[in-house]
Formats: C-alpha cells, structure tokens, sequence
C-alpha cells in the first residue's frame, strides 16, 4: 500500500510573509515607489510567479523589467536568509509521516532559486520523495500533481494546501484536499475536504 501527502510551499509549510514583505517593501522604498498595505502584498503568495511579475512591470521604475525581476529574486532569498520562518510543526510532522511510510512531495509555485534557499535554509531536502516547481508560465499545480500520481500511483493520496491552485489541483487528481486554515487562501476553502488549523492535525486525518 502506497500512501502520499503532498504539500504546498508558501502559507502551508514555509511562512512567506516572513521574507516576501521585506523584500517587496525593500524593493518599492529604493526606487520610492507607494508600498501597498501587506495584505495586497501577500495576496500574490501562493499564486503563479508571472502574476506578481506583471503587476512589477505595471509600476514606474526607472530600470528595465530583467533588472527589477533580477533585485527582487536577489532581495527575497537574501530575506529568507536572514527572516524566513517555517510555521510550527513541520519538521515534527514530517518525521512522524516518515515514521509512518507515507511518501512526502512537494508541489510549489515557487521559483527554483528561491525554493532551493528555503529548503537549504531548514534542510527539508531529505524528506521529500519527489518534487515538482514550475518550468514555464504554462505549467500549473494541477499538471504538477498528475505526474506526481503517475509516478507513484499511490493507494491513498493527500494534498496540502492553502490556496484555490492547490485545492483545484486536488480535485482534478483524485487526491483529498487538506486545507491550512492559517494560510494566505482564507476565503478559498470552501470546497475542500478537510481543513486543519494546524499541521498537527494530519495525523488524525490520516
């Protein structure tokens, strides 16, 4: 019996405000640029990098969009350095899933640069049996999460999320959707299949 939990990255495992915020206000201030309150700034978490991208090159910098896509990739891993926090739990509940031969993944949006930093950061890397980050803008957690199926062809399959991406991902896959209730998709769970209010939680799902 195959059994696997996939896990979303920013808002599930890794607290992204915690370096995300920094590096956003750190790039808008030098160029003295109007911050927007963190809420607006949060709101691209979790979502696709192009997205957060697009609204960069919206604004009146006076550099070229490679060059402020360069500072802002460069700020954030200096923030996850220097500011990043897991949320609690994670390395506990990942040594019981090990303890308990569930397979471990992970299914991010994130970028590779800034994903590496942050599972270096904590040394996530030996827990995870496969991982799958976008390539190209076409790419979507949904696409993500079938290969992961097809990779494993687990008995039972779970997916831990926080945002509409990874519950759409979910239901598209077969896999039961789990929802972080402290993530960056409040208003986005209600069509899940369970919702934890901290990791701790799983094991009782599982």
């Amino acid at each position: 019996m195959k059994k696997l939990v996939v896990f979303d990255l920013d808002g599930t495992l890794y607290k992204a405000e915690s370096s995300f915020i920094p590096a956003v206000k750190r790039l808008l201030g030098e160029y003295e640029l109007y911050i927007p309150p963190d809420n607006f700034i949060l709101s691209f978490i979790g979502e696709p990098n192009h997205i957060f991208h697009e609204w960069l090159n919206s604004l009146r910098f006076n550099d070229s969009d490679e060059v402020i896509k360069n500072k802002i990739d460069t700020y954030e891993i200096e923030a996850v350095q220097d500011f990043g926090l897991l949320f609690n739990s994670v390395i506990q509940v990942f040594d019981w899933l090990k303890l308990h031969d569930y397979e471990i993944g992970l299914c991010t949006n994130a970028t590779k640069d800034y994903l590496e930093k942050v599972l270096d950061k904590f040394q996530l890397q030996k827990y995870f049996s496969v991982i799958k980050f976008p390539l190209n803008k076409e790419e979507t957690k949904s696409n993500m999460l079938q290969l992961i199926r097809e990779e494993f062809n687990p008995t039972f399959a779970f997916m831990v999320g926080d945002r509409k991406h990874d519950f759409e991902a979910a239901k598209n896959n077969n896999f039961i959707s789990v929802a972080m209730t402290y993530g960056y998709g409040k208003n986005e769970i209600e069509t899940v299949d369970y919702r934890i209010n901290n990791l701790w939680e799983l094991e009782e799902i599982l």
